[in-house]
Order: C-alpha cells, then structure tokens, then sequence
C-alpha cells in the first residue's frame, strides 16, 4: 500500500492524496496550492459541535416546551429531527466532503442551476455573522461589569432606573400608584432593575429605529474584543479552530453541570422541572407547535448557513460522514434537553423568590438571558463568580459559533484562487473588520432595532427557503441515487432508504410547511410593542431578498451565458453537474470513472 494513502491530506479538486497518479513534477506543483485540512476527526466532531451548539440550546428550546405543552412539545420536537435535521445536516456534511470546496464551488459543481445556492449561503453566513457577535460583545460586557463588588443590575435607584422600578416584582396592594407619580392602575406595569439595566444601563435604547442616538463606546470596544478573540482563533484556518474547540465546545457542558447541580439543591427547584416536563397533550392539535418544533431543529443545527458544508470540506475524502452527522445532531439536540433541566430548575427558584407561578418568573425576547439568569444568579452565594461563569459560558457558546461564519465566507475567497492561501491571515482579517465596521450600527442607541431586523430577516424567511432549494436540487434535480453513489465512493456504503426517502420526499414536505407557515403569519417587523416604520421594513426584506435573489440571478445568467445552443438545450445541460469537476473529482481519487449523470 502506498504510504502517502494515510499521510497526504485531500483536496479532491486540486490534490490528490495518491501520490503515484501524478507526476512526480505535477505532485509538487499540487503540493504548493494544498488545501488545509482538520489534522484529527476529533477536531471536525468538536467544531461542528460547537457550531451547532449555541446560544438558542440554552433557552429557546426550554421557552419552546414551556409555550407549547411541556414534555408533550418533544413528539413534535423528536419528529422533525428524525426526518428534516438528521438527514438534512447529512446531505450537507456528505456534499461538503465530496467535493472538497467551499459551498459556491460544491453548489456549482453538482448542480449548475442551483450554483446560486452557494452565494445565498454566503449572504446569509455574512449578514449573521455582523450581528451575531454583537450578542457575544453584550456578554463581554457583563462579563467586565462581574468583577465590581456588587452586581450593578442588581438594585433600584440608579440614574437609569425609572419609577416602574421594583427589585423583586412583587406588587404591594395597598400601594398608592399615583403617590410615586405611576397611573392609577399601576399593577402589572413594574420592570425589574435587571431588564433596566439591559435596556437603560447597556444599551440605552431609544425609542426607535430613526433615532440612532450615539455609539456606546463600551459596547464598541466589547465588540472590537470580540471580533479580536474571533480572529485570533482562526487566522491559520481549520488547523487553529480545531484546537481551540476543545476549549469553547466543552467548556459550556462543565458550567451547564455546574449550574445543574447548583440548581437543582435551590428551594422551588422541583417545581420548575415538573412544569418542564408536564405535558400538555392536547396541543399536539396545533399546527403552530410542529412548526415551532421543525423551526428549532432546522435553526439549533444550523442548516442551510453554509457552515457544515465549509466545515466537511476540509475533511478527508473516505471520512465517515454518516455517523459524524448522526453522533453531531444528537448531541445538539440531547444538550437542548440537558439545558432544559438547568434552566427550569432556575426558574423554579426565581418563581418561589418572587411568590409568583413558574410560567410569570422570566418574560420573553432578550430578557430571557440577559435579564431572567442575573435575577436568579444575584440570589445565589458570592453570585459575581456565578455570573462570571453564567457569561463566560455564554461567550464560548458564541464564540465557537462564530468562527463558522468567517470560515465560510473566508473559505469561499481562499478557494476561488489557490494562490489566495498563503493570505489566509490577511482575508480573515479584512472579513473581521469588515464586519466590525457594519456592526457598530448594531451598538447605537437605537442598535437594539437594528440588531432585531438583521436578526428576523437575515435568517428567518430566506434560510428556510434556501433549505427547500438545497433539498429539492439533491433529491429531485441531481438525484437521490446519483448522491447516493457518491457517498459510497466515500464511505463504502449506500446510504440506507430511511436517508433516501426523507431527501426526496418527507425533508422537502416538512421545510416546505415551515415556509408557508411563517408567510402566512407574517406580521411585519416589531420589537415588543414597536412597530417598525415602513422604510425600516423594505430595508429589512431588502436584507431578506439580497441572498434569495442569487438563486434564480445565478440560474439566468448561466442560462444566457452561452448562447451558441437552443435554450432548451442549455437548461436541460444545467440540470446535471459541471462534468469537468466529477472527472477530477474521480480522478484526485480514483475512482471508477462514471459516463453520464441520469437525472432522477
């Protein structure tokens, strides 16, 4: 067996791991443009982990079984991962591996029409990525504020308090509203010192959209720290994420754990996992709830970002993408479960503090992180360690996330020209300040409206449908067996016909649903009781249209592009894949060569 099987990194396109098929002078040439790869498979489980793992597992998916029944929210919930995460996270995972390119490149080679793919992703990945880590600055910011003697959100009676102000919510009957200068009917209307803070210390929120206000020069700089620590991680590429996952993407479960057991002894503690795992059975009669359910698969594992398809590029050519992909969204998923028990035996603690129920301790939107922990955290001995620690592991789980973001779009640069790669520092670099820059607009005074358009629109509408387009381009246009060849080249096996049946029909079905269903209860663009003017909300389906366009933009122009044949003859060539780079892929690897691709 020749040694350089098991030593040479892949690059299907522009390497080949079997030195004996080229040239000796043709083999060096290659090995100048080599494409990086993970030096260990730990490394590609860990990062897909930790891009996968995030912010939205620590409590959107408790919020989710809280809103829609409790334990009974998990039949939905497991559904979905069966037949829409497990085997969607797979095809992109085994596309990624197969052709060893960044997403543009891998959607252009296996189907031209949908090249357009590729650039939506791309989009996407990048608008996320400004606002995204403007969520990691908030925490670095609570994470500097930790270390003062008391917990500034912790009273009432600070210049950014107003009179609403109550530390523990609990409203006083005999109060005389109007003697404190509130309306007559004040009960109900009081706003905890922790949601002040957020809102009046921190941001300093404005009333709207069209008051920007000024830049809050902490946040910049918390931003800028946080774009630092981001490049710094990944300057060298996969080579430097993946030792640094090791850290961010199991640092988390330790302080999750830790918050556990601490919760756990806490008085209420019971009460707050009964109502978690309470079920609610007759609400599996409304349609909302499988759609909330199909929506938190699809976003907690990020399909449809581009990410898992960068990521799996830099694998090796005969990984077990498979079970990579299955190992990965269980571990999403079971740690969305886990989270669950952490977080409600919080909020069983805040509810029998605040003499209220479970379901009135925390309020939803941001509050929920940033307002809902430091309430219960403050109660707990010496709570600036815990809030350090509550922060920190807030900050790995966005920081992990994150790198994800810029390795796409950096990944997509690198891999249009060859000679890019020895500038790989250089690009990351230019991405982070890029981005930087745009996200100053995030930490104005009136930021917090700019963060939430980019927010619903950068990846709500448009992100579910690029799914559908990724799904129906594998299981209807390239073709299920087509792919399913492809992965055996790899893998030495067929997918079996639980993957199969879920590409072509029940994946396609269930995305689909998830689409019409955020059409039709679209409502328009608002955060809490504000409403967004009407130019703020062109601007945000301009942010939405800006990645759906390339999809059919793409298609037109490769469909105009050479007119020397009739048009039919064109389209129907855009259906198959790029010819040239199959060869090459077959050949890097040798493998069988195939003579025609049958559309299926």
């Amino acid at each position: 067996m020749d040694k350089n099987n098991d030593s040479e990194p892949l690059n299907p396109l522009t390497s080949s791991r079997r030195a004996t098929s080229l040239p000796k002078k043709e083999a060096g040439t290659e090995e100048q443009g080599k494409r990086e790869q993970w030096t260990r498979k730990l490394d590609f489980i860990l990062s897909c982990v930790g891009y996968a793992v995030g912010l939205g597992n620590l409590w959107r998916f408790p919020y989710l079984c809280y809103i829609n029944g409790g334990a009974s929210f998990l039949i939905p919930y497991v559904i979905c991962l069966v037949f829409c995460g497990i085997p969607i996270f797979y095809l992109e995972v085994a596309l990624g591996q197969y052709v060893g390119k960044g997403v543009v490149k891998s959607w252009s080679a296996i189907c031209p029409l949908f090249g357009g793919l590729g650039y939506a992703m791309l989009v996407i990945t990048f608008l996320i990525s400004v606002y995204y880590n403007v969520i990691i600055a908030w925490t670095l910011y609570y994470i500097f504020v930790t270390f003062r003697k008391t917990m500034p959100w912790g009273e009432c009676g600070n210049e950014w308090n107003s009179n609403y102000c109550k530390k523990d919510r609990v409203m006083d009957v005999s109060l005389n509203c109007t003697a404190i200068g509130l309306p007559l009917n004040c009960s109900g209307q009081y706003i905890s010192p922790e949601e002040e803070y957020f809102n009046g210390r921190m941001l300093k929120v404005s009333d709207g959209i069209d008051q920007p206000g000024e830049i809050r020069w902490e946040l910049a700089v918390c931003l800028l720290v946080a774009w630092i620590c981001v490049y710094f991680c990944v300057w060298k590429g996969v080579k430097s994420v993946g030792k640094v996952v090791y850290f961010t993407a199991l640092f988390p479960y330790l302080v999750l754990f830790i918050f556990l057991i601490r919760g756990a002894t806490l008085e209420g503690a019971g009460d707050g996992i009964l109502f978690y795992l309470k079920p609610d059975f007759s609400r599996l009669k409304d349609p909302q709830v499988w759609v909330q359910a199909a929506g938190q698969i699809f976003y907690s594992l990020s399909i449809g970002m581009g990410g898992l398809l960068t990521y799996s590029s830099f694998n090796k050519f005969n990984n077990n993408c498979e079970k990579d992909s299955i190992v990965v969204s269980l571990i999403n998923c079971m740690t969305s479960f886990f989270a669950g028990f952490t977080v409600f035996s919080m909020m069983g603690f805040m509810a029998r503090l605040l003499k209220t129920e479970v379901g009135n301790a925390v309020k939803g939107g941001p509050g929920l992180v940033f307002m809902a922990f430091p309430e219960g955290i403050k109660q707990l001995p010496v709570p600036q360690i815990w809030a350090f620690l509550f922060f920190f592991m807030l900050f790995n789980l966005g920081l992990d996330s994150q790198f994800v973001g810029v390795e796409t779009c950096t990944t997509v640069i690198i891999d249009w020209s060859p000679r890019m790669r020895k500038y790989k520092s250089a690009v990351s670099l230019g991405f982070c300040v890029i981005c930087y820059l745009i996200g100053l607009a995030h930490v104005t005074q009136g930021g917090l409206y700019v963060f939430e358009m980019f927010d619903i629109q950068s990846g709500g509408i448009s992100l579910v449908l690029i799914a559908l387009l990724e799904s129906i381009a594998i299981g209807w246009v390239y073709g299920t067996e087509n792919f399913s060849k492809n992965i055996e080249t790899m893998i030495g096996h067929r997918p079996n016909l639980y993957f199969r049946v879920c590409w072509k029909f029940l994946s396609p079905v269930i995305i689909l649903v998830i689409f019409v269903w955020q059409c039709v209860d679209w409502s328009g663009l608002s955060l809490g009781d504000y409403k967004y003017p009407v130019w703020a909300e062109l601007v945000g389906w301009g942010l939405c249209l800006a990645s759906i366009l390339f999809v059919p933009g793409y298609a037109i122009y490769r469909l105009f592009r050479d007119r020397s044949r009739p048009i039919k003859e064109r389209f129907l060539n855009l259906l198959k894949p790029d010819e040239q780079t199959m060869r090459r892929i077959e050949q890097d690897n040798g493998l069988p060569t195939q003579t025609e691709f049958a559309l299926i």
